[in-house]
């Protein structure tokens, strides 16, 4: 029988075309497998997704958070295959939770701080104690908003021979005012006034702060303790991260701040600082020219009971602070009570909370709570008096959100995402 040869180049072709078959066959298998375990990773980021917006959406329905701090574990629709780890504490005046969820190898988390909109009785341009001591207008001031004021009610007055330069007081509806400003939550306020004792590393004034922190939420708090003053210069900090001073903290134009609580009797801010912190001092916060606060930044004065000396926010021209200014005396009848000095040109967003008395410049777009309302010349201490200032609740957003200030069952929301 004779046996057929097969040409050399026939016999290349085929090799090749099952080669090349060999490839494609791979190559599909390969994709078929790259193409489930994308379908499978994309599902595994679906759920992660899911199971993310519904840990957020239990958290903020908790109305506790304010309470103390909480760690634990959150079946989410339970059926006990999906669940949440959240750490959710404090911090200052804010609350902030971490919530991290998983998927197979996979995980996905978020921080961000919590806040409130204002209940509706707090929804006010000006809220004034009744001191017997009618409100009165000089100049160009200006009421936007519901207002809630003493018994005596608004009139024009004159300084230096100027007038009230419009013919309508209040943009807005009036009611009476009590003779004490609307309480504050107890447990609000006993955490931010525990913050001075927190224990800590116990750093000496020798011993340099760090250039650079950026410390996540999702750890546990950088706390450095000075028994001394604290010169922050060109310090970069963010984050998780507490400073304690028992004497001064100075914080100069080139530091940069993101979320940083600073305590201290004596807290200095020199002119042109930009940042986002919250400052918490018993003696005087001061306040150069030309800062900007971000959002949600807060000054924080609290009078200490034994003290006879009178605590004072004073804030320098042109600075704009988003976020709360907040004094509070603890003993009712305390004489010396605090004082917030708001000087020319200057802007708020938000809350202006003081517990004594108030000298406004420049404008606050959202509410004013003081127990009196001051104006100064170099001779004269005028009491209630608005001068030039404009307090104006109307043109702050309805989405805005501010810490939980007050007691009330508004819906938490996240207020800012952190890193």
């Amino acid at each position: 029988m004779k046996v057929r040869r097969i040409p050399a180049h026939a016999l290349f072709i085929t090799v090749v075309v099952a080669l090349i078959i060999g490839v494609i066959c791979s190559m599909l298998i390969l994709g078929a497998y790259n193409n489930l375990r994308f379908e499978t990773d994309l599902g595994k980021i679906q759920v992660l997704d899911r199971n993310l917006q519904s840990a957020i959406d239990l958290v903020l329905s908790d109305t506790s958070l304010i309470a103390g701090p909480k760690q634990k574990v959150l079946n989410l629709f339970g059926d006990g295959k999906d669940s949440a780890y959240v750490k959710a504490d404090r911090w200052g005046l804010l609350s902030f939770a971490n919530i991290k969820v998983s998927a197979g190898n996979k995980e996905n988390s978020r921080a961000f701080f919590l806040g409130r909109q204002a209940p509706p009785g707090m929804r006010l341009c000006l809220y004034l104690a009744e001191h017997q001591t009618p409100l009165s207008m000089v100049g160009e001031a200006r009421l936007a908003g519901n207002a809630s004021l003493p018994k005596g009610g608004i009139r024009p007055a004159f300084i230096d021979g100027r007038g009230y330069a419009y013919t309508d007081f209040l943009k807005g509806q009036e009611t009476h005012s009590n003779d004490t400003l609307p309480l504050i939550d107890e447990r609000l306020l006993q955490s931010v006034a525990e913050l001075s004792d927190l224990p800590g590393s116990g750093n000496s004034q020798q011993q340099p702060i760090p250039d650079t922190i950026n410390r996540s939420f999702a750890d546990t708090a950088f706390v450095l303790v000075s028994k001394g003053p604290v010169q922050l210069g060109a310090n970069c900090l963010k984050g998780h991260i507490l400073i304690r001073s028992d004497s001064s903290i100075v914080v100069s134009r080139d530091t940069r701040l993101e979320n940083v609580i600073l305590v201290a009797p004596v807290i200095k801010i020199d002119s042109g600082f930009c940042g986002n912190l919250q400052a918490i001092a018993t003696q005087r916060i001061q306040v150069g020219n030309n800062c900007r606060f971000s959002y949600p930044s807060a000054l924080i004065l609290l009078k200490q009971i034994k003290t006879t000396e009178q605590p004072t926010i004073s804030i320098g021209d042109s600075c704009g602070i988003s976020g709360t200014i907040l004094t509070y005396t603890f003993k009712a009848d305390d004489l010396a009570r605090t004082k917030v000095e708001l000087g020319k040109g200057c802007h708020v967003e938000g809350l202006v909370y003081t517990s004594g008395y108030l000298f406004l410049q420049g404008k606050v777009r959202g509410t004013v709570l003081a127990d009196y309302l001051s104006y100064k010349t170099s001779t004269t201490v005028y009491l209630n008096y608005v001068v030039d200032a404009v307090i104006d609740r109307n043109s702050l957003s309805p989405y805005f959100l501010g810490p939980p200030i007050f007691s009330n069952t508004e819906q938490n929301r996240v207020m800012a995402w952190l890193n």
